[in-house]
Order: structure tokens, then sequence, then C-alpha cells
């Protein structure tokens, strides 16, 4: 007996709704779906989605992202087009040779991965990070804004291609040394306990942070101490946002070991809407919906063991 070796599953938009749909029976298998429902369940999924967003199911979306720090500075944007310079992945590499103040190009001792338009960072004599976009992929490597000042022999270079989203929730932080050694931050705080630190405009090793998610488009999140140069990292666990449907053909932005609940909530929602419903279907629906939710919920908690102690 053999097995397929395929674990991997996707449906698109369009296939969950039409799922919902025939599941209540307002339409048959093989009875096309009219494009104006289409477009009302497809709002309906995106509501779904961003209520299960509320209630916490978030596992999938617990991402890890880069903060690359400015010296003396203690606010940070996250998202949006005024964002710091924030990613999932980057890539470190170092000068191969000393960049002069005003030097349209570097070279890197390796290139591996730049592609031309990335983000690309030079850490400067000063301790400060020249931000720039490249210009070429290639040795040597070309830069939209020249150097604004001098880098020696060997300086960390760093360059990514993205910048993240706006993070929903702030789950842990940590100070990446230059030799990548990761210090723990305690857990993130509260407003409050962020506005009694004393001396903000000081600088010093940031070891306190606060984030306020905002609303819509970016956060601001807050370090105590502003740090006093630029060659840490700052490492974030965040929940980064679900993403919607703008095109059915879109697979849904959960594990597909929730497309089940996905599909069964979403034929209960759409069922409130269509009033010649069967009730005993609805009945079904209803308890399919309440199940397969549990389950999912129950999927989207992480496994790790738990540990009492007495207090001393």
């Amino acid at each position: 007996m053999t097995t397929s070796g395929v674990t991997a599953l996707a449906f698109t938009g369009n296939d969950v709704i039409a799922m919902a749909l025939r599941q209540i029976g307002v339409y048959s298998k093989n009875e096309v779906i009219d494009a104006n429902d289409l477009e009302d369940a497809t709002r309906v999924l995106n509501l779904l989605l961003l209520s299960w967003q509320n209630k916490g199911l978030s596992l999938s979306r617990a991402q890890d992202c880069y903060l690359f720090l400015k010296k003396g500075q203690y606010r940070y944007v996250l998202g949006g087009a005024a964002s710091e310079h924030i990613t999932d992945r980057y890539t470190k590499t170092a000068l191969a040779a000393i960049a002069a103040t005003g030097a349209g190009n570097v070279t890197l001792t390796d290139t591996t991965g730049l592609t031309t338009g990335d983000f690309i960072g030079v850490l400067m004599d000063t301790g400060v990070i020249h931000w720039t976009t490249a210009t070429t992929q290639t040795n040597p490597v070309g830069l939209t804004t020249p150097m604004s000042g001098p880098a020696a022999s060997g300086a960390a270079v760093y360059f990514y291609t993205t910048k993240v989203s706006r993070p929903l929730r702030l789950l842990s932080a940590r100070r990446r040394t230059p030799t990548l050694s990761d210090i723990p931050f305690g857990d993130p705080v509260a407003r409050e306990d962020y506005n009694r630190m004393p001396n903000k405009f000081g600088t010093g090793t940031p070891n306190v942070v606060y984030y306020d998610p905002l609303r819509d488009t970016y956060g601001h999140l807050y370090l105590w101490l502003p740090p006093s140069h630029e060659k840490d990292i700052l490492c974030l666990t965040v929940i980064r946002p679900i993403e919607l449907f703008t095109s059915g053909s879109q697979t849904p932005d959960v594990p597909a070991e929730m497309y089940e609940a996905l599909t069964c909530n979403l034929a209960l929602r759409l069922a409130n809407e269509y009033h010649e419903v069967n009730p005993e279907i609805y009945a079904k629906v209803q308890a399919a919906a309440t199940s397969s939710l549990m389950a999912a919920s129950m999927f989207d908690n992480e496994l790790a063991p738990v540990k009492f102690e007495p207090e001393r």
C-alpha cells in the first residue's frame, strides 16, 4: 500500500463560498453561483475572518520580525508609508573595502540574495546605519543615496526586500547583539508602566518595550532607554493582521486544518441571510459550525509544558 505523499490542501475563497452555500441548500451541486451572491458572500467571509482575529485565533499568524534601531530614538512607527526599517527576514554581510563619505556604491563580501530595489543599510564609523536602496545586485552595489559618512572595511551591512505590516500585538522582544546573541527583554509593559519610566530622552541599552497598535495602518513601538548606537537589532515576536479576500481566486489566510471550520461557520452566517433555509438544515449547520470551530481553536494552541513552582 502506498500513500499520496501530499499533505497540503488549498481551497480558494470561491471554493469556500460555494461549499457554504451548498451546505445550506441555496445552490445545488452543479449550479453556477450568481456574481452578486459571490460578492455578498465574500464580504461576509471577510467579516468572519476578522471576527476570528478578534477571538484570538492567531497561532498561525505569530511572526518573528526584526527592527533596526536608531540612535537616540524612543518611538518607532511600524507599518504604513512612514514605517521604520522592520522586516521578517534580512541578510547580514559586510563591506569588503572602505566606503568613503559620498560614495555612490559599496563592495560587499557577499551579495547572495540581494536584488535591485532592496533596502540596504551600512553601519558607518559613527555607529549609525546609512539606509538607502540598492540600484544594482552585484558588486560594486550601487546606492540610491550616497554614503553620508565613512565606513570601514568589515563594517556590517544589512539588506532586505519588504517591510512588515502593522502588528496587531507584541508578544515578546529580544535585543540581538553584533555577535548574534539574543538578550530577552521582560514581558512587554502596559501604557501606564511605560509612562512611569523616567528619563525617556536619555540613551543607553534598551530593556523595556511598550507597543500601541493604534488603528488601520500603523502602530507605535516605544523603547526605554533609547539606544545609544545602532549595532543591535530588536527581534520581535508579533501577531500579524489576517489577510482578507480581494479576489475569489485567493486562498484563505488560515491553515488548511481550519478550512472546515471556515466553511461551516460561513454557512451558518449565510444561513442567517437566506430566510428560505430549512430549519432542519439550519440546525445541522449550526452544530457543525460549533464543533468545527472548537476543533480549530484546539489546533490553534501551542503545545508547550506548563510549570508550577511553590512560592518561596
